[in-house]
């Protein structure tokens, strides 16, 4: 038993220990529920020609028979990254309040993806986080509404961030990178603080 995010980063051990460029993509599935944005964690592996694919290794098993396209090369429309969950959002062109947790309406919502946009990030730079952590300032669990410009011009450059070195770049910077010290929001153990160990 396990989660999407347990899925994937298996997957993903699995292709490095082939010698093929794999990570962890944080984003929200469209093929769950109707109408919805439901948060979920895939695979995302490097093609020989450079371009990177899409794989929700979860949704392979025969009970998920209701996917409409083939698991191993995930449509990007059916599969937002937070990047472009956060952009459409932004520029007014999804709901952000369709984005999180069908099940639990108080885990959606611009905060929510603004989280999920900097775990990304963090993915992208080789630290496969849990779904539920979060750290301040800018993936923490408070109102959207606190930001800053300066806060939401950073998380705009993330979100458009395309390269390997922008993300890298974008990593540096101390309000997106994880802290010595972090915040766990398990399902399990409700909201704790975790100490990572030092790199």
């Amino acid at each position: 038993m396990g989660t999407c995010r347990d899925f994937a980063l298996l997957h993903v051990s699995l292709l490095r220990a082939t010698g093929t460029p794999a990570r962890v993509r944080g984003g929200f599935g469209t093929y769950f529920v109707d109408g919805f944005h439901e948060d979920h964690w895939v695979t995302e592996y490097r093609l020989p020609d450079g371009g990177w694919r899409l794989v929700d290794p979860q949704v392979l098993h025969p009970s998920y028979d209701h996917i409409d396209f083939d698991p191993l090369d995930v449509p990007r429309d059916r599969f937002l990254v937070a990047g472009e969950a956060w952009r459409a959002c932004r520029a007014g062109e999804a709901d952000p309040e369709t984005f999180g947790f069908w099940s639990d309406p108080g885990l959606r919502g611009m905060w929510f993806v603004r989280g999920s946009l900097v775990l990304d990030l963090a993915c992208r730079n080789g630290v496969e986080t849990l779904p539920w952590d979060g750290w301040e300032p800018l993936a923490g669990f408070e109102d959207h509404e606190s930001l800053s410009a300066d806060d939401l011009a950073l998380l705009d450059a993330v979100a458009a961030a395309r390269t390997d070195d922008d993300a890298r770049r974008l990593y540096a910077e101390p309000r997106l990178a994880p802290p010595r010290e972090i915040l766990s929001k398990s399902p399990w153990f409700g909201l704790r603080e975790v100490s990572l160990p030092q790199r």
